[in-house]
């Protein structure tokens, strides 16, 4: 098992990657070991809303977290934040067409890396947003450039509010990607 932590100004990003695929069950577990880890105390406060997002009792920060099957991360924040982990496989290239946008398929096409960096993006604004149903395809988009692997704005657009737009930030891990979303400044 290998691990790392990353800080910025706003959040703190804390990981392990496994030698071997963990179970659901040993992913909660590694994840409440690595919110401990970052904030002794903080997994005693450890609730959820009613659409399954978790949050400190008592704690104004906020928290994300993710697992793909050998890693896990948890993501601590002064501001609301989504954050997700995964290593670029295969399965993207069958579902792209149904999950991504026409101008975001073309810019990914077939490499594994920008599909991985799309779906990342979604599953991070997914979290960072809280609420269920949300639309893949319709509602999430990412603005890609050539000039980028990684795009840096993405938006919401739920049918009943105006578009909303979501930073992005990236970390590249050894055969894993982490984005976290993070709502953009009005």
């Amino acid at each position: 098992m290998s691990s790392g932590i990353f800080e910025e100004n706003d959040y703190r990003l804390i990981w392990s990657l496994h030698e071997a695929a963990l179970t659901p069950t040993e992913a909660s577990f590694q994840a409440r070991r690595l919110l401990e880890e970052m904030e002794p105390g903080s997994s005693a406060l450890l609730q959820k809303t009613a659409t399954g997002k978790p949050f400190l009792a008592d704690d104004p920060r906020c928290i994300s977290f993710s697992h793909a099957a050998r890693a896990v991360a948890v993501v601590m924040a002064n501001v609301p934040v989504g954050m997700d982990i995964e290593a670029p496989e295969a399965r993207l290239l069958r579902v792209k067409d149904r999950v991504f946008r026409p101008e975001e398929c073309l810019w990914a096409g077939n490499d594994l890396v920008r599909l991985t960096t799309l779906w990342t993006a979604r599953e991070a604004m997914y979290k960072l947003d809280g609420g269920r149903g949300l639309d893949f395809r319709k509602e999430l988009w990412a603005e890609c450039s050539e000039a980028s692997n990684f795009p840096s704005v993405a938006w919401f657009c739920r049918k009943e509010r105006e578009a909303e737009s979501v930073s992005l930030r990236y970390l590249q891990l050894p055969d894993h990607l982490v984005c976290l979303a993070f709502r953009s400044e009005k």
